[in-house]
């Protein structure tokens, strides 16, 4: 039998989004992404903001995954299981915020990642965000991100935005930001194409805002 999928609504003020997360912390779950073969080359990174805890579409989210993938990569999926990605993402974005570095030279990426983390956390921070959980790179990346929040706070740029980073693999929620990420920059790049997401990316695309940031 099949189990009918609950919709959650979007929520309407910061407060009523308090109330559906534990403890009343808000989190927001990040993704980077590079495009080199772009005009002008970019360093993109996205965070998104889930109407609570939706684990029961998560699990949607789950089943598009290829089978044997570690984490479900957009660059990795058709274009039926990318619009399986986009629909069940549709039905649990709250909100999503993309910062765009550019023009980006190759030794530069720490660099742009800096400048967009940056603008991200302080605009994460205006939202009423408590968290942003980055997919982790490696122990020493992951440390540098945590030393340039401490510089931040020290400076006084950000508040007690708190950052934290996951495996990839562990919490299908890093996931997501990559999807939205991919959906993006193909649509950029190539913006007449019809592609059989579109009209879920058109519903996407209201809650999404994009910030630029100049290297």
């Amino acid at each position: 039998m099949n189990r009918k999928i609950e919709k959650i609504r979007p929520f309407r003020t910061i407060e009523e989004m308090r109330t559906a997360f534990p403890h009343g912390r808000i989190e927001a779950w990040g993704d980077e992404s590079v495009r080199m073969t772009a005009d002008p080359p970019m360093y993109l990174l996205a965070a998104t903001v889930l109407m609570g805890d939706p684990w029961h579409l998560l699990d949607a989210l789950e089943l598009v995954k290829p089978k044997g993938a570690q984490k479900l990569h957009w660059r990795d999926l058709g274009m039926k299981a990318q619009e399986q990605s986009l629909g069940a993402i549709t039905d649990m974005l709250q909100t999503a915020t993309i910062v765009i570095a550019s023009p980006l030279v190759g030794n530069k990426q720490e660099r742009a990642r800096r400048k967009c983390l940056q603008e991200l956390l302080m605009i994460l921070e205006d939202k009423g965000v408590n968290y942003l959980y980055l997919e982790s790179r490696n122990p020493v990346a992951d440390k540098r991100d945590v030393d340039f929040l401490y510089y931040l706070q020290r400076s006084h740029v950000v508040g007690n935005i708190e950052l934290r980073h996951v495996g990839g693999r562990d919490d299908i929620r890093t996931s997501i930001p990559d999807q939205i990420l991919g959906a993006y920059v193909d649509v950029s790049v190539n913006p007449e194409q019809k592609r059989i997401w579109s009209d879920s990316w058109e519903q996407l695309e209201k809650r999404i805002t994009v910030h630029n940031v100049k290297l």
